[in-house]
């Protein structure tokens, strides 16, 4: 976003929660930065992976199987974040290591020719980012929409006992912004969220604090606020049943906010 812009014209609310959002911003226009992106990164890292790294491997080895498969695990362990989950990192590195040993086969296939490996990645990492772009400009738009959306009669009670709860310090800014929040991590676009989305939205929300609630927390407290459902068999639907709702999500918040404060 902060790179490409957003791709219609910033809601307010978007403006004032990131100032450094950009106005409207033409697809073309993204198309053609995206691919700027691209090829930087495309030239730079299969020159690094399959040019530079997997030669002094072999120099180190004398083994072409080693060179390939320790570029290919080098390029997994370059794409592991320190911000994200373990469970998250070890996706990811599983697949950017075939990745790279699918870079790897293709530089051996054309005798040590990195173009091929260099266009490959180019075309891989354009897709990517315009995808990326695309599905966070509509899950922005999602959220704006959703979070202007009438509450259901049992939503609005449910709400106004969390702020009975938690008095004055439960502003009505602060519950405008836990809406907006909440529906941010609503992938599916159906009101609820299920077990991953709450453990991705718990890791934001708890971003910058020195300990962070683990999955093993977060999964007992979900279970928690399922068990404590007043009706479980037939207060929700069947495809929400094991999904957490606006005012579930933040009673489970504010329970892992009162353990670490």
């Amino acid at each position: 976003m902060t790179l490409f812009g957003r791709r219609e014209r910033p809601h307010a609310s978007d403006l004032v929660d990131h100032p450094i959002l950009q106005t409207e911003t033409p697809v073309l226009h993204a198309l053609f930065l995206a691919a700027g992106l691209a090829m930087l990164t495309g030239i730079s890292e299969e020159l690094i992976f399959r040019g530079a790294f997997p030669t002094a491997i072999f120099h180190q080895t004398s083994s072409v199987a080693i060179a390939l498969l320790g570029q290919a695990a080098l390029f997994g362990l370059g794409h592991i974040s320190s911000q994200a989950k373990t469970g998250e990192n070890k996706v990811v590195a599983g697949l950017q290591f075939a990745n790279g040993y699918w870079h790897g086969l293709v530089y051996l296939a054309t005798g040590g020719d990195v173009l091929p490996c260099i266009i490959s990645h180019f075309i891989y990492d354009w897709h990517v980012f315009m995808e990326t772009w695309m599905t966070t400009n509509a899950q922005m738009d999602y959220t704006n929409k959703a979070a202007l959306t009438k509450l259901t009669p049992t939503e609005e009670r449910e709400l106004r006992k969390i702020k009975q709860e938690a008095g004055s310090s439960l502003s009505a800014e602060t519950m405008a912004f836990a809406r907006r929040f909440f529906y941010a991590f609503d992938y599916t676009h159906c009101g609820s969220l299920s077990k991953a989305d709450v453990q991705r939205a718990v890791s934001y929300a708890f971003l910058h604090d020195e300990r962070q609630p683990t999955e093993e927390q977060v999964n007992i407290l979900f279970e928690r606020v399922l068990d404590g459902r007043d009706d479980p068999e037939c207060l929700l639907q069947d495809e929400v049943r094991r999904r957490l709702v606006l005012p579930e999500f933040l009673r489970l918040l504010f329970l892992l906010k009162a353990r670490r404060a």
